[in-house]
């Protein structure tokens, strides 16, 4: 064993969550280890409440009324621009859950939609190079 390792070595990587909460509350992990064992569910409760992501904040244009039955070309051109700047918007692992919500509108048919409007945004871009 090296001598080397520092106290944050010595500890093992086995269980970091101690000494991630006894950090977070100012305390080394022997005075952290002392609390009564509420305290330390508590400090852990408190943690994962911190560590959750942040909810999205609605977006201006949630509340679009998508149309019934097929959809037109033009139509899945305006709902993938639409969807792809939500989705810009929106935090990582935001989107599918924020998909789900939507009345009339599938994860599958948002992501046809969504790949239409790339492919027409970037066919744009060719031609105004050409």
């Amino acid at each position: 064993m090296n001598g080397n390792i520092g106290a944050w070595g010595a500890c093992g990587a086995r269980n970091a969550t101690p000494r991630v909460l006894a950090f977070g509350c100012g305390m080394t992990v022997r005075q952290f280890a002392k609390l009564p064992p509420d305290r330390q569910q508590a400090v852990h409760r408190a943690y994962l409440t911190l560590m959750l992501p942040p909810e999205p904040e609605p977006a201006d244009n949630d509340a679009v009324a998508l149309p019934g039955g097929r959809w037109s070309t033009e139509i899945k051109l305006r709902v993938g621009c639409w969807l792809n700047h939500i989705k810009s918007t929106l935090p990582h692992g935001h989107f599918g859950p924020w998909v789900e919500k939507q009345s009339g509108l599938s994860h599958k048919m948002a992501l046809q939609c969504m790949a239409l409007a790339r492919e027409a945004r970037q066919r744009a871009i060719e031609a105004r190079a050409a």
